[in-house]
């Protein structure tokens, strides 16, 4: 499990990559459900470059639409809110879009 009592700031942009490395298939753990700490955000975006790196920015972008897609869904389901899901389905289109871009830009 990542250790969120680390400070990132005095962590070189080396040892958070060790920290990603070795932890980059768990989920962060907040314990308490407390909300994020900071350096939690920073582990997250060198989650997501690894991801990037060893996949695509389009393999990225569709996971994220499919993320979005699954919220839309969830919320007209066991929330019969139609407007929000309809608004969860927009940004999937739109991340679609950027996917294909990236796709067209070979990224």
């Amino acid at each position: 499990m990542i250790d969120l009592h680390k400070n990132p700031d005095k962590m070189s942009e080396r040892e958070l990559r060790c920290e990603v490395k070795e932890h980059r298939a768990r989920p962060v753990h907040v314990p308490g459900g407390n909300p994020p700490l900071p350096n939690a955000h920073r582990l997250i975006e060198m989650q997501i470059e690894a991801y990037i790196d060893a996949n695509s920015v389009e393999a990225a972008l569709d996971a994220v639409a499919t993320v979005c897609r699954e919220k839309a869904d969830h919320v007209r389901a066991e929330w019969q809110d139609e407007a929000t899901a309809k608004t969860w389905e927009c940004q999937a289109n739109s991340i679609d879009y950027a996917a294909q871009q990236a796709n067209r830009r070979g990224l």
